[in-house]
Formats: C-alpha cells, structure tokens, sequence
C-alpha cells in the first residue's frame, strides 16, 4: 500500500510547477490535455504535479487509486513506457476507476515510468488526450521531435 495517498495540492515549489506547466503546454501541441507527474521517494513520501486537480480530488476522495490499472502496473515496473490502451482490466472496480477518468476527459494516454538508481526515487509521467478515437501514444512517440529530450529534462528536474 502507498504512503501518504492524501497529499498536498502544490507540493513542488513554484519555479517547478512553471517548469512543469510549460513542458505540458509542449506537450499539448500534439493533443495532449492532460498531464500528471509523480515521484516517489520511499523515506519521503510521494509528491505530485496534476493539471487536473478535479479529477485527482475525485480519485483520491473516491478511493478510485486504490482500484487503478495503470497505477498498480506503474508501481510494479521500473523503467517502461506503457499505453492505456494495453492495461488489462479485470475487475469492476478497475473499471470504474477507468469509466471515472473517462468521465473527466481522460481517454487515450501513456504513462513513462523511471526508476532513478542514484536516489531511489520512482518517477511517473502521465499523459494523456481527451479524444476517444485517437492513438495518442503512438503519435506522440512518432511525431514530436523533443519528446525524449523533454521527458529526460522533466526526469532531472527532481
């Protein structure tokens, strides 16, 4: 189980939330409408960056984290780049976790995960688009030329 489910709404500091918000605003040249940046550090706790804050308030206060695919394969890797799309659901409440994002606008998106060996911290990058019939991930990957370089900067923020 997770440390500290109920967190803070602007844990980062300022200057990194900016940081943050301008690598979304990049992002969301490609149809991203939704990002989501977690790390956790297992002496710490966990911090997040969201520009959703509805959307986490309902996941949080629903208890909708404790029944997520994506969230429970995020924790079990290490370094990997997974597509919503590919997350097997095989419980009701991991699809009412998944038909409650939808409800927000959270269709089609990705999540990169990175395990930084030096300080032990687990970072997670979501995300996502609000287009239901669009590969996201796919073209995100395919056609915006400073994704890796932008995801390696947002990884060294922390």
């Amino acid at each position: 189980m997770e440390k500290n489910i109920i967190l803070p709404s602007n844990p980062f500091t300022e200057d990194l939330e900016l940081q943050l918000f301008s690598f979304y605003k990049q992002f969301s040249l490609y149809g991203c409408t939704y990002m989501y940046y977690t790390i956790t550090d297992p002496n710490k706790g966990r911090i997040r960056f969201t520009t959703n804050e509805d959307w986490i308030r309902l996941y949080l206060e629903d208890n909708l984290v404790s029944h997520d695919p994506i969230k429970i394969i995020c924790e079990q890797k290490r370094n990997a780049i997974l597509s919503w799309k590919n997350i097997p659901i095989s419980s009701r409440s991991q699809k009412k976790t998944m038909e409650g994002r939808n409800s927000f606008g959270l269709h089609d998106g990705m999540n990169i995960i990175h395990f930084d060996e030096k300080n032990g911290l687990h970072k997670i990058l979501a995300l996502c688009t609000d287009c239901k019939s669009h590969n996201f991930s796919q073209e995100i990957l395919e056609n915006n030329p400073l994704f890796k370089e932008n995801i390696m900067k947002i990884f060294s923020l922390i």
